[in-house]
């Protein structure tokens, strides 16, 4: 979770949903879980990208990949490509980790986007 932190402290977000979903983590271990693998699969920034994005969709933002990108400085079709690598490595790593079984009903690796 040392790359949550740092994602949020060099992007002021420290105080933001973010914050709020590794404070959830630390009382439920399938999404500490969820995080440290993701962590260790995608890069700083993408692991940032991916979780703004899967908050604003959680959020029912009609476009979130359009929120995301204005909050992270990238471009909307950057966004969803990152979303879709990362899930990509997600499912390749589970599907290689039979430790992490119990990743595989996450709704990040469900999703069809």
């Amino acid at each position: 979770l040392d790359v949550l932190a740092s994602w949020m402290d060099g992007n002021g977000l420290g105080d933001g949903p973010i914050a709020d979903v590794e404070r959830l983590a630390e009382g439920r271990p399938e999404l500490a879980l969820f995080l440290e693998v993701l962590a260790a699969e995608v890069s700083e920034r993408d692991y940032g990208v991916v979780l703004e994005y899967e908050l604003q969709k959680a959020d029912g933002v009609r476009a979130p990949s359009e929120t995301t990108a204005l909050l992270t400085g990238l471009k909307a079709p950057n966004v969803r490509q990152v979303f879709r690598r990362s899930r990509k490595k997600m499912v390749r790593r589970i599907d290689a980790d039979p430790g992490l079984e119990v990743l595989r009903g996450f709704w990040f690796l469900a999703s069809s986007d």
